[in-house]
């Protein structure tokens, strides 16, 4: 069986937002110990950020829920780069505010990117097989999440770095992936 190109662009954009989900959950939970914002304790700081997180992923699902009507891919798209410009923001404006925008916009991205994909293979795999691909991207996607964290865990706790990588992964990814698709879209053309 080979996967469809679309639900390999799919599944390779959402990559992405769960990269930086793992990068984000380690690499928070030491960074914010040792270098709190302001006068703020690092549990509420934390709690802050996995709660706007929370409700970045149920905000996702309503959302999600609301947009069938737009392209999938555009979607994972969107929510790959939404994240890359977040980071961005939170790097070069580290601060409570940043840092609550990106859980807020991490956990709404990998939410639609999740919903995109999966509408992707019910769409585009025979339902035959619809379970392994779901499996399957299932075990890339935890696979990207450990690999963030990994990445999380093995950063320096300086948070304009932690988090200019983890923008600069995002951006790097991105342009990877639509790159691939436009010479894919080329050589079919062709």
């Amino acid at each position: 069986w080979r996967i469809p190109a679309s639900v390999a662009f799919a599944l390779q954009t959402n990559c992405g937002p769960r990269w930086l989900s793992g990068f984000l959950t380690m690499f928070m939970a030491f960074l914010l110990r040792e270098n709190p914002v302001a006068d703020w304790r690092p549990e509420i700081l934390l709690g802050l950020v996995i709660g706007a997180a929370g409700l970045g992923n149920t905000l996702g699902i309503a959302i999600g829920s609301l947009t069938r009507r737009v392209n999938p891919s555009v979607t994972v798209v969107v929510a790959l780069l939404a994240d890359a410009v977040v980071a961005l923001l939170a790097a070069l404006f580290y601060g409570v505010i940043t840092l609550v925008l990106l859980g807020l916009t991490a956990g709404l991205a990998q939410a639609l990117a999740k919903l995109s994909l999966d509408s992707t293979i019910q769409r585009d795999v025979p339902e035959r097989i619809q379970a392994s691909a779901f499996a399957r991207s299932d075990t890339t996607l935890q696979l990207s999440w450990v690999i963030g964290g990994f990445v999380g865990i093995a950063m320096p706790l300086m948070p304009r770095l932690g988090l200019g990588v983890a923008c600069g992964v995002l951006a790097a990814w991105a342009a990877f992936v639509l790159l691939k698709k436009a010479r894919q879209a080329g050589a079919v053309r062709a």
